[in-house]
């Protein structure tokens, strides 16, 4: 978990530069070295094998329990390609997806919403957060996966016209699912967290969800107190008329 939250946040910590930072990142980021999904453009994947044997040496060689097994771990991330689109990654990586040939459906369409229904489904999580690697980062990431890589120049890559908040674009990691047992107090230390700056301010609810993977019925915070979320027994129209509603939580107040 910290390698990737190094790599993606705090380069200079594994010694490599924000360039090779932002030139990896992923749709469906898994924290997990051993389940990594992780892509990379250019020379930046040799560059991040190195860094990733140079931490194992570091930590786990002196070891004189994982010290045996430094090797093998170092050897856990590997270079696979190179490929020259997107497209051609997901079809190499889904052969048995018909009509070959063409860029499979992920996830294909289903009867039911694949993520499930109300809550947290699509969160937003600060790059700030994130670059911090604390240990309240290590208990997120090691039981949710990331979501979709933003950071990098997200933030900044605009012509100012854009309705995108601004805390979709000062994010690290989108689409994260944290309405699948996640326990409350947990949740509402993450709410004032994310959301901390409009709290201690007092200005108007920002947004904290991302629209691509919205689950049925979301909902966002309580309206009187946005570090509470809503809660999951209220009947619809308590939070229709009690909770911040689906869009505003993608656009926030302001933009809306």
């Amino acid at each position: 978990v910290y390698f990737l939250v190094d790599l993606l946040y705090n380069p200079q910590e594994l010694d490599l530069s924000a360039s090779t930072s932002i030139k990896c990142g992923s749709s469906e980021l898994l924290f997990n070295i051993g389940d990594l999904n992780l892509w990379c453009y250019g020379d930046a994947a040799d560059q991040v094998i190195e860094a990733w044997k140079s931490r194992v040496n570091q930590t786990v060689a002196s070891s004189p329990i994982l010290g045996p097994f430094a090797s093998l771990m170092g050897a856990d991330i590997i270079s696979v390609g190179p490929y020259y689109s997107y497209a051609a990654v997901e079809m190499a990586k889904n052969v048995s997806y018909v009509p070959a040939g063409h860029v499979p459906d992920i996830p294909p369409p289903a009867l039911f919403p694949y993520i499930g229904y109300g809550g947290w489904c699509s969160a937003l999580i600060p790059a700030s957060w994130l670059a911090k690697a604390g240990n309240d980062v290590y208990k997120l990431l090691s039981v949710r996966s990331g979501g979709h890589t933003t950071g990098g120049n997200v933030a900044i890559a605009q012509d100012q016209m854009t309705a995108v908040p601004q805390t979709e674009r000062n994010s690290g990691l989108a689409a994260t699912v944290l309405s699948i047992d996640l326990d409350q107090e947990f949740h509402e230390q993450l709410l004032s967290i994310f959301l901390e700056d409009a709290i201690t301010n007092g200005s108007s609810f920002p947004g904290i969800s991302e629209w691509n993977h919205m689950c049925v019925d979301s909902f966002g915070p309580l309206r009187t107190n946005m570090s509470m979320p809503c809660p999951a027994n209220f009947t619809d129209a308590q939070k229709e008329e009690n909770c911040y509603s689906l869009q505003e939580s993608s656009w926030g107040l302001e933009t809306l």
